[in-house]
């Protein structure tokens, strides 16, 4: 786990005694719900071409990793990856 700050430390103590009440209404956690259920909702296809050696790379990275490479994979072709998107690629 990342090191937290005195104030994250003192947040995560009173989240595990249980002493934290949600401030939210119950119109709004219906909303947050909307919201989570639509965002993980996979209906799109998207086939790609890889190099050989992107897809080795891509395999050995989620095997150091322990996930499937499929996972990885989704990781790899983000947005910020493709240069007629005018980003630059991440490494």
């Amino acid at each position: 786990m990342p090191k937290i700050d005195a104030y994250e430390e003192e947040v995560l103590v009173a989240f595990e005694k249980g002493k934290l009440d949600s401030v939210a209404t119950k119109a709004e956690l219906a909303k947050f719900k909307a919201a989570a259920r639509a965002t993980a909702i996979k209906d799109r296809r998207v086939n790609i071409r890889l190099s050989s050696g992107d897809l080795s790379d891509i395999q050995v990275k989620a095997l150091e990793e322990g996930v499937p490479y499929h996972s990885d994979r989704e990781r790899a072709t983000q947005v910020r990856h493709w240069p007629s998107c005018g980003a630059s690629r991440a490494e």
